[in-house]
């Protein structure tokens, strides 16, 4: 199944060049929890087409019921105040998955690439959290993150992992994170696992 996540055999391949084999089921999750679906055309030497088909709605400009009240979606967690998050993640489909899952005007979000940069964008300014994958180049998440407890920061950080590895996530817990998601995660299960941090 072309959706299925997969793992690199090797590891360091993963550390050198990034990507974790989860973009196609990223995508495909998205695509679900849309109501949409995904629909494959692949030709020998030629290549693949993947067509995305998502259904939409007319939605009227008031969003008023009849109490006079705006209506809100189901399930949507509301973040009281507005908060700085720092998102470090090497893979574009997973950066785009977050920012589109936390989409909420009192979210403003940073994106950093590596653990490096996570360092270095969080020394200038204050962040109420730090969202990090587990798995980068130049420097991991894990090191980040002890690097970060070493330093005195005490902001939560809260780790997203690929692998279901007990051990790596023994080890993220015992660098100083607060908490791990294991990819891949839908928008209410990432939101959930957030929320509790910045309310």
């Amino acid at each position: 199944d072309l959706f299925i996540p997969f793992s690199q055999e090797d590891d360091s391949f993963c550390q050198n060049k990034g990507g974790v084999g989860l973009g196609l089921s990223i995508i495909h999750n998205l695509v679900i929890s849309m109501n949409g679906k995904i629909e494959v055309q692949s030709k020998k030497a030629v290549g693949t087409t993947f067509k995305v088909i998502l259904p939409f709605e007319q939605v009227n400009e008031s969003t008023e019921d009849i109490s006079g009240v705006p209506n809100q979606p189901i399930n949507k967690i509301y973040y009281q105040g507005v908060k700085r998050v720092l998102v470090a993640e090497d893979d574009e489909d997973a950066s785009f998955l977050i920012k589109n899952f936390l989409d909420d005007e009192n979210l403003k979000i940073d994106f950093v690439v590596n653990g490096k940069e996570l360092i270095t964008q969080n020394s200038k300014q204050p962040y109420d959290l730090i969202l990090t994958d587990l798995r980068m180049p130049e420097l991991d998440g894990i090191s980040a993150i002890k690097r970060l407890r070493a330093e005195g920061v005490i902001t939560p950080i809260l780790a997203l992992s690929a692998h279901a590895l007990m051990e790596e996530k023994e080890k993220a817990i015992a660098a100083g994170a607060n908490g791990i998601l294991s990819k891949p995660f839908n928008k209410e299960s990432l939101n959930s696992f957030i929320s509790d941090f910045l309310n």
